[in-house]
């Protein structure tokens, strides 16, 4: 649900450039909320999302699905500045 609080997990990668390393965020309660990959530089190796397209079945396999649902509101705007990796990426080189 929007504005729940979660904690933000990643593993330290060995290599300071050029690494990947795993994310995941849990709820208060422990259950999972979102799980991927973090990357810094060129690692060489595909994302977990990468992963996970590249191991879909052909579309034709896949069962198929209801329509999307509906959009509900617009989410508010945030107060603070949305994040970007340019902005991660100046503040990392200092």
């Amino acid at each position: 649900m929007h504005g729940e609080a979660v904690q933000t997990f990643a593993t330290v990668p060995a290599a300071r450039t050029d690494a990947q390393t795993e994310i995941w965020s849990k709820r208060d309660d422990g259950s999972l909320v979102l799980e991927g990959t973090g990357s810094v530089g060129q690692p060489g190796v595909p994302t977990y999302i990468e992963e996970r397209l590249q191991n879909l079945p052909p579309p034709a396999a896949r069962p198929a699905s209801s329509p999307p649902p509906s959009p509900g509101p617009a989410p508010k705007p945030s107060r603070s500045a949305p994040w970007t990796p340019s902005a991660v990426s100046a503040s990392s080189r200092r």
